[in-house]
């Protein structure tokens, strides 16, 4: 492992897209690692995969006196275990101010079914490589996290947890047990001046669907006893797929869990503040081969204010496409991950709202049992003279922004 050069002004910030395989982990440090942020944690493939990249951003965030590093927000985008099964491993290794989960109601018992849903797969592929007892420390972890589960030794993590507040356009409950954050917020310098934005967006799950989903899952399981619940789907793929035909048949085919998914978008503000004299931002990016090591794929200089759309499998809906594009206004989009590791569907959504970025970056894990990326993704980019990054097992995406 290697500590990152600094750019051009020696006030480096960094973004990462890590070489996880079939999932996502993407890193900022802003300011040469005064403020950090994780979005999603997670792999399908081999733990091994997830835990190496994780020590290797502590490395880049950490320093010389050894003291544990700080990141200042993690943002688990949707219960999909590709995308948050590093997040027990990582809260471990570092000091974590808050952890951001997506809403997904308050009944306990959905929340306990779909992480157990989540964890073992909806295929009898997925994970083989992790044991059930594995399967049940990070079940009983998240359970934790969302506050059906009150187990001591992560007590300390559950009162880090909070959560976007519901889209104004979706009625919710009022939540006593739970604690909402504003969608917005920035992070200032040591001026106290504007440096960097983040917005985040979540199409909530509706209140109905949740407790009809809830409804047909007990009608078809009726209760099951914690300790039970992990090795009830590990054992069995016909509850795999029933499960997941109760979920479709609330959600539609293929959006279980990716309709809840989060998004960020963020973007620098410091023009004409501190960098007073500036009047441009440098973009450095690198492509990492893991066999052939780092090179460069682009340095360019732009006034325009340049943005950065993390949408882990989120459904590119209306309601989210409007709310992005009231946020970008007339900024430039630098990357934007592809949603659900290039779907066709959300690619489809992406043409025909006219989406554009300088970097549209698929994370994916090469002989996924999904067959993610799509051709029609990859077809169409080709056919367009898009420009697309693949970030797999060997291959990560590097970025700077001064």
């Amino acid at each position: 492992m290697r500590k990152l050069f600094l750019g051009p002004s020696g006030r480096i910030n960094t973004f990462d897209f890590k070489p996880v395989g079939q999932g996502l982990f993407y890193t900022g440090s802003l300011m040469c690692g005064k403020y950090n942020f994780v979005f999603d944690c997670g792999t399908e493939n081999q733990k091994g995969y997830i835990e190496s990249q994780i020590e290797d951003y502590i490395y880049l965030i950490g320093d010389k006196d050894m003291v544990t590093p700080t990141i200042d927000f993690v943002v688990i985008s949707h219960l999909h275990i590709d995308h948050y099964k590093g997040l027990y491993y990582l809260l471990q290794r570092c000091v974590v101010k808050e952890i951001i989960l997506p809403y997904l109601g308050e009944d306990k018992y959905l929340i306990r079914t779909t992480l157990a849903f989540s964890i073992c797969g909806s295929e009898e592929e997925i994970n083989q490589n992790d044991n059930d007892e594995d399967k049940f420390i990070l079940f009983s972890f998240m359970c934790a996290l969302f506050g059906v589960e009150d187990n001591s030794d992560f007590r300390n993590f559950r009162e880090r947890v909070v959560f976007i507040k519901p889209h104004p356009e979706q009625e919710h409950e009022t939540i006593d047990n739970k604690k909402f954050v504003p969608a917005t917020r920035k992070f200032l310098n040591e001026k106290q001046e504007e440096y960097w934005y983040f917005h985040f967006i979540q199409r909530c799950a509706e209140p109905k669907k949740l407790n009809l989903l809830s409804a047909k899952l007990k009608a078809a399981f009726g209760k099951i006893e914690n300790k039970q619940l992990v090795n009830f789907l590990s054992v069995s793929k016909r509850n795999i797929n029933e499960i997941t035909k109760i979920y479709e048949s609330v959600f539609g085919k293929g959006n279980a869990l990716n309709l809840t998914s989060i998004c960020l978008v963020h973007f620098p503000l410091y023009l004409n503040t501190h960098y007073a004299s500036r009047e441009h931002y440098y973009i450095a990016q690198y492509i990492e081969n893991l066999n052939q090591g780092i090179y460069p794929s682009n340095t360019i200089a732009t006034e325009h204010s340049i943005v950065s759309i993390l949408t882990g499998d989120t459904v590119l809906d209306a309601c989210i496409i409007k709310e992005i594009n009231s946020i970008i206004v007339d900024r430039k989009i630098l990357t934007l991950q592809m949603p659900h590791h290039g779907s066709k569907y959300n690619c489809r959504l992406i043409v025909n709202n006219k989406i554009s970025s300088v970097n549209n970056v698929i994370s994916f894990g090469y002989g996924n049992i999904h067959n993610l990326p799509h051709s029609y993704t990859i077809d169409n980019m080709i056919k367009n003279g898009i420009n697309y990054i693949m970030v797999t097992q060997d291959m990560a995406f590097r970025y700077f922004i001064e």
